[in-house]
């Protein structure tokens, strides 16, 4: 089986040479390793070009018709000849053992369509930083998952625990499933829902790759408009199955409460209907977030703003207090 690993970039040479290396270490027979550049000025082109010359594995690829992320990495699933497909970010690494290991289960049986793995958090130094590792399995449902076929694969997507990086994606079931641009830096969490729903996945146990977070990682980017795009996420799909339902239900109502609250300062009109929204999902008045929007949506602006800020960093502080077990 044909593996291409598909690398997105764009200014972070220093990151890409670590990142393309680990593709280039995989053992595994046949591999192609595509590299595009989305309008890099730091050399990126030069580097790749090199590498290209010495190890015909290699491709660069520049003709990316509408530049962004995610129009970059459906550009590089367009042009890779692979039998299957993982999506490498620039900043991150893969095992040497990565792609054999994901590669069994498809190659196995073609009824999975995706295999993924767990990851080790790192640092922008590249040290292993093991709590936040911990947490990050914890948080998106990994923790103690068995080896094997996923048994409720949607609520897994839904919770965060597969998503575009570390997973193999067959190609022949994935070619025609684009990405959703209109889903912002959240497409790669539909793109795993709508993965979740075309077939069996299976899950590869241990971290068998290493996800760099550091200040201008790709998901801290879109922090800011986090809430709103989860919601243009979730509204876009409904489940028959009851658990699945319920959790998409949570996640949106949710959603819609912290989306109101960001923009009752000054994006009236929205807050409003992000709390009709909450409202309608089951959400309670007496919620305190709840309250506090209501309360900035009855404030002059600057004044309603100035609060708000106020708000965020004392629970900034209280988080921190609790993570260092003060509080």
């Amino acid at each position: 089986m044909r593996i291409s690993i598909l690398i997105p970039t764009r200014d972070r040479l220093d990151y890409l040479r670590l990142s393309l290396a680990s593709a280039r270490a995989q053992r595994w027979n046949d591999v192609e390793i595509l590299v595009s550049d989305d309008g890099s000025t730091d050399g990126t082109r030069e580097f790749v070009r090199a590498v290209a010359q010495e190890d015909r594995r290699v491709r660069l690829m520049t003709g990316n018709p509408s530049p962004g992320v995610f129009s970059n990495v459906q550009y590089l699933v367009n042009q890779g000849s692979g039998d299957a497909f993982t999506v490498l970010g620039d900043d991150d690494l893969l095992d040497a053992d990565f792609c054999a290991l994901l590669a069994e289960p498809i190659e196995r049986d073609t009824s999975v369509i995706l295999s993924f793995t767990d990851y080790r958090v790192i640092d922008a130094s590249g040290a292993h930083v093991e709590e936040a590792s911990a947490q990050s399995s914890l948080r998106y449902g990994r923790a103690g998952m068995p080896g094997g076929e996923v048994q409720n694969p949607v609520v897994l997507a839904l919770r965060g625990g597969i998503w575009m990086g570390f997973t193999l994606y067959r190609t022949s079931v994935f070619i025609e499933e684009p990405f959703d641009l209109e889903c912002g830096t959240a497409a790669d969490w539909d793109y795993a829902i709508r993965a979740a729903r075309r077939g069996r996945i299976w899950f590869v146990p241990g971290r068998h790759g290493s996800y760099r977070d550091h200040r201008s990682t790709a998901s801290r980017l879109g922090l800011r408009d986090a809430a709103e795009l989860a919601m243009t996420v979730l509204q876009k799909h409904t489940f028959d199955d009851e658990a699945a339902e319920s959790l998409r239900r949570a996640l949106l109502r949710d959603a819609a409460k912290r989306h109101a609250f960001r923009t009752a300062p000054r994006g009236r009109s929205a807050a409003r209907e992000s709390l009709r929204l909450y409202l309608s999902l089951g959400g309670r008045r007496l919620n305190p977030h709840f309250m506090m929007t209501t309360l900035l949506l009855h404030l002059p602006p600057i004044v309603a703003g100035a609060l708000q800020r106020l708000v965020w960093v004392a629970s900034g502080s209280v988080a921190r207090m609790r993570g260092a077990g003060v509080a």
